[in-house]
């Protein structure tokens, strides 16, 4: 009986560690190039579409991730950080945009 009990405890031991390497494997090909923008962050065409717009006037569409309420910093100075996006059929408007995961406040108001 003691020998069985090892067994089985020894076996869900062995289970438990293979699933928890799965928490800490590897990001996927979607995470490995993480993308970063920064300007004044403005309204886009949709509720959840936003358009951050450089000192360099170049701009860069940002999707708004389900628990980073972008509406919160409309008319700030922020960077934003997050994975490449491919809502667009069109691939060069695909490569100017991506899905917020990060956002820090540079400043409170944008410099015009």
């Amino acid at each position: 009986m003691k020998r069985i009990l090892s067994l089985l405890a020894a076996g869900l031991f062995l289970f438990e560690t293979a699933a928890t390497t799965n928490i800490f494997a590897a990001p996927s090909p979607a995470c490995s190039h993480p993308l970063e923008a920064a300007g004044c962050l403005r309204q886009g065409p949709s509720a959840q579409e936003y358009v951050i717009q450089s000192p360099d006037s170049t701009t860069k569409g940002i999707y708004e991730s389900r628990d980073l309420l972008l509406n919160n910093y409309v008319g700030k100075t922020v960077t934003v950080a997050g994975d490449p996006a491919n809502h667009s059929s069109k691939d060069d408007e695909a490569s100017h945009h991506m899905r917020a995961m990060d956002i820090v406040v540079e400043n409170q108001g944008c410099q015009k």
